[in-house]
């Protein structure tokens, strides 16, 4: 009998452990792996003092890199694509168990105070829970809410939610982390992207437009408040202060911005900090260039938004100082570099007064270039500048910027794909009125040359008059 339960109990674990296996073989491959196991790298070399929860807002705004830099704290950002406010606590309840910060920031806004309630956000969900150990109550309690009963393997699951990838999945390597192409700073994500054309004016407004509010009852529910209450209590309890936000939408003042009122008095209520980014446009000096869509800044938008989030820590918050540990400085020994790139400085110029003719009818007198970062601004001012400009709708100008020797590592990924030693931009030339003027992003530090030329608005077929090129470019 004894040799039966014996055999039954090894048989027993042995399907554990397969179970256990598998699950880890087919567990979803996507970027929060890489964040979760970058955040429990970091926790065995020091602890963080910040940590950064919410959703693709909280991941796409708030840079550790740039908030330690100014408030001189070790941070890390947890948020997770539509991570729904229910749900944070566990993520907040995981992390306590390999981190304890002193601060806390909670990203929310009115999609992710809900409970998710379509197909795809519950599937977003995923991504976090898988974080979150299977045998916490709180898990079970909380994913009850929300997926019914035949959902529940799915949640539980990888093996059960991925059994039809059997065939695609790697059984000796069990990393599910993928390849960033972005800009990864301890769960931060940044993009150069920029919005598009249509949004630009379609938002263009974004600045000036009065916030609308409208009033049809409470927006945010009993149920909703007891969930940021949920997260506000775990916090507490563990000692450490909280501090929700709302990150910068464009959409923000064309929408019903009641619900912002009400966020801001349930955290008045609960005794804590609430700082709402969309009312803070002009002192961040957001422009539309600095969104890569209409509810997500990018890389240089995020800087402005992280310089403003940490001088409001250090404003609000008695946080030690980490700059003197070796370790702090290791891990920010490269902000100088990226500073060059992605913050905001004052305005540098360079002005070359040569006679060029770009065409027989066009001769360009001077050329300025004011430089900010990685922004350039040309205008090629011509001698008869009005009689040209009816012709300006039949091209477009392209540029092409030659970088120096020890710059070419910086090059963007196009040209390196491509194989060029340049980085190509080039624009349409309507709406002109004084001078010819176009504006580019380039990370080339130290410009060579930069090459100019017409060609037909409707396709390149070749240059039309005569190839410009400004050497010797040196900004003051």
């Amino acid at each position: 009998m004894m040799k039966k339960i014996i055999s039954i109990s090894f048989l027993g674990v042995l399907i554990l452990l397969t179970y256990n296996y598998l699950n880890k073989v087919f567990l979803t491959e996507h970027h929060y792996i890489n964040t979760t196991e970058s955040f429990k790298e970091l926790t065995k070399e020091s602890n963080i003092d910040v940590l950064i929860f919410g959703s693709s807002r909280a991941y796409r705004t708030f840079n550790p890199f740039v908030i330690d830099y100014y408030s001189n704290t070790l941070s890390f950002n947890l948020g997770s694509d539509a991570l729904s406010v229910p749900f944070t606590s566990l993520v907040l309840e995981q992390s306590l168990k390999y981190n304890k910060p002193k601060l806390v920031i909670f990203e929310i806004h009115a999609n992710t105070i809900k409970y998710p309630n379509t197909e795809e956000a519950k599937g977003f969900q995923l991504r976090a829970l898988d974080f979150v150990n299977d045998l916490s109550i709180g898990k079970f309690k909380q994913t009850n809410k929300a997926y019914n009963f035949k959902e529940f393997m799915s949640v539980y699951s990888p093996l059960f939610r991925n059994h039809a990838k059997w065939y695609e999945v790697d059984f000796l390597n069990l990393s599910r982390t993928v390849e960033i192409k972005e800009h990864f700073h301890r769960g931060f994500f940044g993009t150069e992207m920029e919005i598009s054309q249509t949004d630009k004016e379609k938002f263009k407004d974004f600045k000036s437009v009065t916030p609308k509010r409208v009033q049809k009852g409470k927006i945010i529910k009993e149920d909703e408040i007891k969930e940021v209450e949920r997260f506000v209590t775990i916090a507490k309890k563990n000692g450490i202060e909280v501090l929700i936000v709302s990150a910068p939408s464009l959409r923000t003042p064309f929408e019903n911005n009641v619900f912002f009122d009400e966020l801001s008095g349930i955290c008045k209520l609960l005794g804590i900090n609430y700082l709402n980014f969309n009312d803070h446009f002009s002192e961040m000096d957001l422009q539309l260039n600095d969104f890569q869509d209409p509810g997500h800044l990018n890389i240089f938008g995020s800087s402005k938004a992280s310089i403003y989030l940490a001088d409001f820590i250090n404003k609000n918050y008695k946080l030690s100082d980490r700059t003197t540990e070796f370790f702090w400085k290791e891990i920010n020994q490269d902000f100088e570099i990226f500073e060059s790139l992605y913050i905001d400085s004052n305005d540098s110029y360079f002005l070359s007064k040569q006679k060029l003719e770009i065409k027989s009818e066009a001769i360009v007198n001077s050329i300025k270039i004011i430089r900010n970062r990685r922004k350039h601004l040309i205008s090629l001012y011509l001698i008869d500048f009005e009689n040209f400009k009816s012709e300006l709708d039949k091209y477009k100008m392209g540029v092409h910027i030659f970088p120096v020797e020890k710059d070419m590592p910086l090059l963007n990924a196009r040209s390196k794909s491509e194989g060029w030693k340049f980085e190509l931009a080039d624009f349409y030339l309507k709406g002109q009125s004084d001078s010819i003027y176009f504006e580019f992003n380039s990370s080339i530090r130290n410009i060579d040359r930069i090459e100019m030329f017409l060609y037909d608005e409707s396709g390149f077929k070749g240059v039309i008059g005569n190839k410009i090129a400004v050497k010797n470019i040196v900004f003051e």
